[in-house]
């Protein structure tokens, strides 16, 4: 796995931010998609996931997160960090605030575990 800190330029809905990511030595790689990894929210148009994506966007939008990206993904090649099937990449999510997104999201009842594959 990678760790990176990582700026919150958005938050789509419950499980997919936009971020600014710093890879270090100055590089930095901006407006990049992220679904967070082990977790399936609750769909964004019902009642809990507007008050997810509410409660992420009024929290995260402008703070500085750490993203723990895999090295292997359930269906990728071993050894890469590739995107998802919707072009975004998938990454774990750490802030001072909730600790890891995807944790947070199953204890407070807004998703539950997913790895990829059938639901």
């Amino acid at each position: 796995m990678y760790n990176y800190k990582a700026y919150v330029e958005k938050c789509q809905d419950g499980d997919t931010l936009t971020l600014t990511v710093h890879l270090g030595f100055y590089i930095t790689l901006t407006h990049q998609t992220f679904r967070l990894y082990g977790v399936d929210a609750v769909e964004s148009t019902t009642k809990k996931g507007k008050e997810l994506k509410r409660l992420f966007k009024d929290a995260l939008t402008g703070k500085t997160v750490e993203i723990e990206t895999k090295k292997y993904v359930r269906g990728m090649k071993k050894g890469k960090s590739k995107k998802g099937k919707y072009g975004r990449w998938l990454a774990r999510i750490k802030t001072d605030e909730f600790g890891w997104l995807d944790t947070w999201i199953i204890r407070h009842k807004y998703g539950k575990r997913y790895y990829g594959g059938k639901r």
